[in-house]
């Protein structure tokens, strides 16, 4: 069983986070936009995509790592 260990980096908006989180697990990039819309949507935190990890709660920082 392969695992990736991905982290959190604090130094980019958490849609760029998302997406290079997709981009290293290969899905193709006409698709990581509309996906990562889509997990921010479900996690709701659609509105603050463009924050940095340091803006967020700790609850909110906490939904991004599950998404």
């Amino acid at each position: 069983m392969k695992r990736i260990v991905l982290f959190l980096a604090t130094n980019m908006a958490i849609v760029l986070v998302l997406s290079l989180t997709m981009r290293v697990l290969g899905v193709a990039d006409a698709v990581q936009q509309r996906k990562t819309f889509q997990v921010l949507k479900w996690v709701g935190l659609q509105h603050r995509m463009n924050a940095y990890p340091r803006e967020l709660s700790g609850g909110e920082q906490q939904r991004v790592a599950i998404a």
